[in-house]
């Protein structure tokens, strides 16, 4: 009888119930839960490059544009390191230049990027920026990120943090072993030593590592730090590759056919590659005398031609 009378009001209190409306008002929270806990599963095993990968597909276009348009040249006002001019000797490491002469004309410079008309807007350069530093807080980004990263940094005037990140992507001495560093962080970098050149031979022999990684890498150098590549070779008894270095890149810059036309009278070799430096030399500063374009220190070096 007692279960009788339990079970009769089981069911009355079942059909008394409305459980269509219960089933409503539980129907968002268990909704909510189950959906925070799909979400807590899946990033639990989505991976790191996995995320990378998509960070980096959101601003893939963004960031190939800002990269194409860094490696333009621009033009610099500030002084850089050149060669040793004919009056002193070319052993020594490279000095710095006068400032009328033109700076970089195949590598954009870290101050020069100042002046780079970026491809990205400022609207479209906040988008992107918290894409960007996802992918590099994750570790496993694209070099180029990194680089238009750092670039960003060097326009804000933050160039020591633009500068360790290049290193990071560009790494010498035992950090660079069994690494291959990217080429134009390499590139960027020499231009920022030769900047802040102070003439020390530690810093002569980070330079020349840049250049030698940046030129190994394929990136392309300015005539700027051709001549100082060349310069650093010399400076260290490499004078050989020196002169290949420069007969190498002498018909994209012409200019560079005064340093090599000194480097082969420096070496007795007064042969036909001498006269052909010398008269490629002259034929290039007519040019620029023909077009109104000399420089005092260009009717100086076409003097000593």
């Amino acid at each position: 009888m007692f279960y009788q009378d339990l079970f009769n009001c089981m069911i009355v209190w079942w059909r008394s119930r409305r459980w269509w409306r219960m089933s409503l008002l539980a129907f968002l929270p268990v909704t909510l839960f189950l959906a925070a806990f799909s979400l807590v599963v899946y990033g639990a095993l989505t991976t790191s490059q996995t995320l990378g990968s998509r960070y980096f597909a959101l601003v893939e276009e963004e960031v190939d544009a800002s990269f194409n348009e860094l490696l333009k040249p621009v033009s610099s006002k500030n002084p850089v390191p050149d060669e040793a001019p004919p009056g002193q000797s070319s052993e020594e490491p490279p000095l710095a230049e006068d400032e009328t002469r033109p700076a970089a004309d195949g590598q954009t410079s870290p101050t020069g990027e100042q002046e780079a008309s970026d491809a990205l807007s400022r609207v479209e350069e906040r988008r992107v920026q918290v894409p960007l530093r996802r992918i590099l807080q994750l570790g496993n980004y694209n070099p180029r990120v990194a680089y238009v990263v750092a670039s960003q940094l060097a326009r804000q005037g933050r160039m020591a943090m633009a500068a360790r990140m290049m290193r990071d992507i560009a790494p010498l001495g035992t950090q660079g072993v069994g690494k291959p560093g990217f080429a134009y962080a390499h590139a960027w970098l020499a231009e920022y030593a030769m900047m802040s050149w102070k003439g020390s031979d530690a810093q002569a022999e980070t330079l020349l590592g840049d250049l030698e990684a940046a030129e190994r890498g394929g990136a392309t150098l300015s005539a700027s730090q051709v001549r100082n590549f060349a310069s650093l070779l010399n400076h260290f008894k490499r004078t050989q590759d020196a002169m290949g270095l420069l007969s190498d890149y002498a018909p994209r810059y012409r200019e560079l056919n005064l340093m090599l036309a000194i480097m082969y009278d420096q070496e007795g070799r007064r042969g036909v590659l001498y006269k052909n430096a010398v008269d490629a030399g002259r034929e290039h500063f007519k040019a620029l005398q023909a077009a109104g374009k000399m420089t005092t220190q260009d009717w100086f070096y076409w003097v000593q031609l």
